[in-house]
This record gives structure tokens, sequence and C-alpha cells, in this order.
């Protein structure tokens, strides 16, 4: 066979290139120089995701692969191992509460109206007719908050198996959480549609909190 001398000066130059992309390091590799305030949670392998904060108890901090973002959630810690509940149960539950309000209002109303139609001094009607609508307006204004104050659950609730809870632990949120969260509901009404996209907040969150959830920090579970 021809003794070939380029071929061979050839391939002394490509010697050293091969060798240099056997040693470099892979792209998107960690570096071991990089500086950390905190090691990773585990390896240079370990996922993206969310993971106890390094160096605030509690909260959780965002591992983008390579190094913490700088992203913190101060409820993420205590809320994923919380069974969040489903937007659809959530909407089924508010539906139950509605018709048993509407069923209980018409209920009331029926000796109200007999008192209308048999009453015969002018005015008495509609005074009677304003107060009925003022109690009710105070028993829809009272009845949610003061029953997850109390049971975190409304009769709706209840019977999907659904919860508001704190979302830092898990825990009853008792009277005072229970009213500023409605509060919050109702404060956001003076702006145009805000209380809509306050609701609908929860079919992109991750852990299904209205606005008003954030606000107060709860979460609607299951039981």
């Amino acid at each position: 066979m021809a003794y070939d001398a380029d071929a061979w000066r050839g391939s002394r130059r490509r010697i050293p290139l091969a060798e240099e992309a056997l040693t470099a390091p892979r792209k998107g590799a960690l570096m071991t120089d990089q500086p950390y305030s905190q090691p990773p949670p585990s390896s240079p392998q370990t996922p993206p995701g969310w993971y106890p904060h390094p160096q605030q108890p509690g909260a959780q901090a965002y591992w983008d692969g390579y190094q913490w973002t700088g992203h913190v959630s101060a409820a993420a810690a205590a809320t994923t191992s919380l069974p969040i509940a489903d937007p659809a149960k959530r909407l089924l539950g508010y539906l139950i509460d509605v018709a048993l309000l509407s069923v209980v209002g018409f209920l009331a109303f029926l000796p109200v109206a007999g008192t209308l139609a048999t009453t015969q001094e002018p005015g008495a009607g509609a005074g009677i007719a304003g107060l009925f609508t003022f109690l009710v307006f105070v028993a829809i204004f009272v009845y949610e908050p003061f029953c997850h104050g109390r049971w975190g659950q409304t009769v709706g609730k209840r019977v999907i198996g659904t919860k508001v809870v704190r979302a830092a632990d898990g825990s009853p949120i008792g009277h005072g959480l229970a009213w500023g969260r409605y509060l919050i509901l109702g404060v956001m009404g003076i702006v145009p549609l805000l209380p809509l996209i306050a609701v609908l907040w929860l079919l992109w969150d991750p852990l299904r909190q209205t606005l008003y959830d954030k606000v107060v920090s709860t979460v609607v579970v299951t039981v």
C-alpha cells in the first residue's frame, strides 16, 4: 500500500481536536467554580422545581436545574402536600350554596307575601318588602364567612367534600381570615371585572388559589 504523507499529517492534526472534544465540559454542565451561597439540593442532575429554601425555613426556592433563581414561595412548602380541590368541585359547591339560599329565601318570602297581600295601611307594604330585602342581603353576606370561620365549610362545600384552610399548615382559618377573605373580594368589586378575574385566577394558579385566597394565604382542599 502506498504511503500517503498528506493523509498522515492530516490525521495528526485531527488527534488534538478529538482529545479536546473528549475533555471539554458538556454544554449546560454545572461549573465547579461557580459561586453558590448554598449547594444544590442533591446534585447537578437535580431537575428544575421548588425545593426547601436553603436559608428560610418553611419557605421554598426555585431551582432551575443549575442554580437558585431567586424566586421564593412562602406557602409552597406547606401546601404542596395538601389535597388541593379541583375547580370543578368548587364550582359545584358554589352552585349548591346558591340553590340552598334561593330555596330558603323563597320559603321565607311566603309569609311576607301573605302580609303584603292583606295589609291596608299606605306604605306599609313597601316598608315590609324593604326590610325583608335587607335581611336577605345580610343573610347572604354573613352565610359564607360565618360558615368558613366556624367550620371551614359552607353547606355546599360539606356536600362535595371541600374545605377552606390555611395555606401554611392546613389548619382552620378562623373567623378573622374568613371575614378578611370575604371583605377583600368585596373591596375588589370597586374595580370593574376585578372580582371575576380574582375568581378565575384559580384556573391557572398552581395551588388553585383565587386572588383573595392569595391575599390571606388560604387554599381550598378536599376532605
